[in-house]
């Protein structure tokens, strides 16, 4: 790829990162599967830093059986905390 291709790239990412939080949830999801691929700790850290950055980007709450949301909270190794809805 030449220079200016890699930098339109740069350019796109980084105003979809910007908007990220304006996205819809369906295309927040696309872009995630194709920027992380297969890669597993890509996946994870890049979830994390969208969490961390973007609220919108959690998962809405889903009741149990008896209607109550159910959150899980786990810490990271830096201290902050990524909430996890289930």
């Amino acid at each position: 790829m030449t220079e200016l291709v890699l930098r339109f790239e740069h350019l796109v990412g980084r105003a979809a990162l910007k908007l990220w939080s304006d996205l819809p949830r369906d295309l927040q999801e696309r872009l995630f599967e194709d920027a992380a691929g297969g890669d597993e700790a890509l996946r994870h850290n890049l979830a994390i830093y969208l969490h961390d950055h973007h609220p919108r980007t959690t998962h809405p709450p889903k009741a149990d059986c008896c209607g109550v949301e159910f959150h899980a909270c786990k810490r990271r190794s830096d201290g902050h905390s990524l909430t996890a809805r289930y």
